[in-house]
């Protein structure tokens, strides 16, 4: 369920057009082909962070199915590293848009 709502809203950003985005899902495709351990994607998914404007954590919520999913320890690694290099994280994309808003972005 993480991946088909991360796979979503990464479609939904790149229709909307006002973002470029990165996702963690990328590698979870490419182990289909070319299988790695998680600390491989981690240090991917870390380094992906570093050429980041801004950084978009989100949890997954499903009510008609009692599925709520907001702790992830990737997550939280990507958090601290982009706080630790100034990086500005945001928790909705309503609050996203509206930094971009008031920068020249």
């Amino acid at each position: 369920l993480n991946l088909q709502h991360n796979l979503a809203l990464f479609s939904e950003l790149i229709d909307e057009g006002r973002v470029t985005p990165l996702t963690w899902a990328a590698g979870v495709l490419a182990t289909l082909t070319s299988p790695r351990n998680g600390e491989d994607w981690t240090r991917y998914d870390l380094e992906l962070v570093l050429h980041c404007d801004a950084v978009l954590r989100y949890g997954v919520s499903i009510p008609a199915i009692n599925y709520e999913k907001y702790a992830s320890l990737g997550a939280d690694e990507e958090e601290s590293l982009a706080n630790r290099k100034f990086i500005p994280v945001f928790y909705s994309k309503k609050s996203l848009y509206a930094w971009l808003d008031s920068t020249d972005g």
